[in-house]
């Protein structure tokens, strides 16, 4: 089934590539991938397309919020990946990291893989989940993990016997 293109016309595009705004732009949007971008004077729409007109407004590129707390699994009562992610889009997040403070807290792949399968069926945009690192793991490779917090101070909290490392 073929879809229609659409178009958004007349916006002020920034682009975050370091360049500068691009005034009257024309954004193609076909099967809901960026296609074409140039501006009213050089690009022309293609013909039987949804034209959205903004004149006027700025046009962005999706944004990330690198510190989100999901409470989900453990504590779900307090947002879970389906209102969360909803609740980032409404605001123009289009990517969220989500922090590994989690009950119990993601320190292993199987906590890892668990809290990603529950992400990968609920959530609305895209996301990256952060995995805590302390000295039980700190030699665990889990594929898909790419962001590890650390948090020296916790350990001295959690555990008052280890506070021999702080010093």
């Amino acid at each position: 089934m073929s879809t229609k293109n659409i178009i958004i016309t007349g916006a002020t595009l920034i682009n975050g590539m370091g360049t500068k705004p691009i005034e009257n732009s024309v954004v193609v949007i076909c099967d809901g991938k960026i296609v074409d971008i140039g501006t009213t004077n050089t690009l022309t729409p293609p013909t039987d397309s949804i034209v959205i007109q903004v004149d006027g407004k700025f046009l962005l590129p999706g944004l990330i919020d690198v510190h989100v707390h999901i409470r989900e699994p453990g504590h779900r009562y307090k947002g879970d990946w389906s209102t969360e992610t909803r609740a980032a889009l409404a605001g123009g997040i289009t990517m969220i990291c989500a922090m590994p403070n989690t009950y119990p807290a993601i320190t292993n792949a199987n906590m890892y893989e668990h809290v990603d399968s529950i992400a990968s069926s609920s959530s609305y945009c895209d996301y990256g989940i952060y995995m805590f690192m302390n000295y039980h793991n700190s030699a665990i490779k889990v594929d898909g993990v790419q962001y590890i917090m650390i948090y020296i101070v916790l350990i001295a909290y959690l555990e008052p016997h280890r506070t021999i490392l702080l010093q």
